[in-house]
């Protein structure tokens, strides 16, 4: 029988314990580190507190070495047998910093707190905890992307020129001034986390307006419009063929309920459904918001129909996922993809039926959330309610007086969301 010290893994790590022959005591005698290496990644040593001549250590990598009868020898054997060890237990798992606390039985540093790729890391690994899958691989390539230009980075590096510099990169590489906002914005989080760790002094803080000498984040305008509600009507009265029905359905599914962003959608469980609304928070802002909103919304006759043709059979058990994108089985990166995959077919389906029905605008996920806004906007419905329809969190003086609306209210404007092409 395979024991745990047996345990197979892809790491390819060495151990050598050797002289740091860079630094000699006024004893003329060389400190023993404990050298860790990961092939082709980090490296890292530690003094092990044994002091050698150069003389002594040529005896003791010699054959002899082990023989027992020397203190020495044998700590040097104790030390390097207990690091491969701990190295075999941890098997894929091994990280230095476990390895630290079960070799030396002590807490070392996360990281290096000025070191951009390691801020950049924690907050990947934090985003994949907290399930974020999409967020942590927007930073991930937002970090890959800075890798291009420097290779090691730290936060003093990152000044109004550097990222002057960074843009005109950027630039080179044919990346659109709206990639090059959301690169940035990503550094920017990253640079505010040490700012609040007071790693970056507010004196040296680049971000900020150009006419205050600071880098100012390139904004673009973005040419999405709503579609108009003649053109949404054509959508409505459409007859998909079979591979576009699904796509069509779950945009429209969207646009009747606030423009719900797909995500939430594929996360609805029948315990979202009660006495003709639908309760939700936003998967958005379930993380960030200081204060989680519940978002509660009437389902027009619409929306019940198409939970009707398109909800996954079975028992309706509250802790099940109605549309069937997500199951029970997933983890978050699994979800992840899934999501990914879903989204992409709704937004295929929908550029086919725009392209037969001649419509001259995009209908991807987002401008179904647009086209529901604007639509209520145009029919006198206040700002402030379509504001919370949305589940927008930025706290504003309007926010701080409006009062919740009730449901006849919210009912009365899922009749004019459902009497739209009647």
């Amino acid at each position: 029988m395979r024991t745990i010290l047996d345990r197979k893994f892809d790491l390819e790590i060495s151990v050598i314990i050797r002289p740091d022959f860079r630094r000699q005591l006024k004893s003329g005698k060389y400190n023993l580190r404990l050298f860790v290496n990961i092939y082709r990644q980090q490296k890292k040593s530690y003094p092990v507190n044994i002091y050698v001549t150069r003389k002594e250590w040529d005896k003791l990598k010699s054959h002899s070495m082990f023989n027992t009868g020397n203190d020495k020898k044998e700590t040097i054997i104790e030390i390097q047998a207990k690091a491969n060890q701990i190295i075999r237990l941890l098997g894929d798992d091994f990280t230095f910093e476990e390895f630290e606390r079960r070799m030396f039985g002590r807490e070392v540093p996360k990281y290096d707190y000025t070191d951009v790729y390691a801020t950049y890391a924690e907050k990947i690994a934090i985003l994949r905890k907290e399930s974020r899958i999409s967020t942590a691989m927007m930073y991930q390539r937002s970090m890959e992307s800075l890798m291009t230009i420097r290779q090691r980075l730290k936060f003093h590096h990152i000044t109004v020129e550097f990222l002057k510099k960074y843009e005109r990169h950027m630039l080179r590489k044919k990346c659109s001034f709206s990639t090059i906002g959301i690169q940035q914005r990503h550094l920017r989080a990253i640079v505010n986390i040490a700012r609040f760790r007071g790693v970056v002094k507010e004196i040296d803080y680049p971000f900020g307006r150009s006419i205050h000498n600071k880098y100012q984040i390139p904004t673009a305008k973005t040419s999405k419009r709503p579609l108009e509600e003649s053109e949404l009507i054509e959508i409505i009265n459409y007859q998909p063929t079979e591979d576009e029905a699904w796509g069509r359905d779950i945009w429209l599914f969207s646009f009747y309920c606030n423009g719900m962003n797909m995500v939430d959608i594929f996360n609805l469980k029948w315990g979202n459904i009660r006495n003709g609304f639908l309760y939700f928070i936003r998967e958005k802002t379930k993380y960030t918001a200081r204060h989680r909103t519940q978002i509660e919304l009437f389902l027009v006759p619409q929306a019940m129909e198409i939970i009707g043709r398109w909800a996954t059979p079975g028992r309706r058990k509250k802790d099940k996922f109605i549309f069937g994108v997500f199951d029970e089985t997933m983890d978050a990166e699994v979800k992840a993809d899934a999501a990914r995959l879903a989204v992409r077919v709704v937004n295929e389906s929908m550029r086919r039926i725009i392209r037969k029905l001649n419509i001259n605008n995009r209908a991807t996920t987002v401008v179904a959330r647009h086209t529901w806004s604007t639509i209520l906007m145009k029919n006198n419905v206040p700002v402030s309610y379509i504001s919370k329809g949305l589940g927008h969190t930025s706290i504003t003086t309007t926010e701080k007086y409006l009062g919740d609306f009730d449901q006849d209210q919210k009912r009365e404007v899922g009749e004019i969301i459902a009497n739209i092409g009647k």
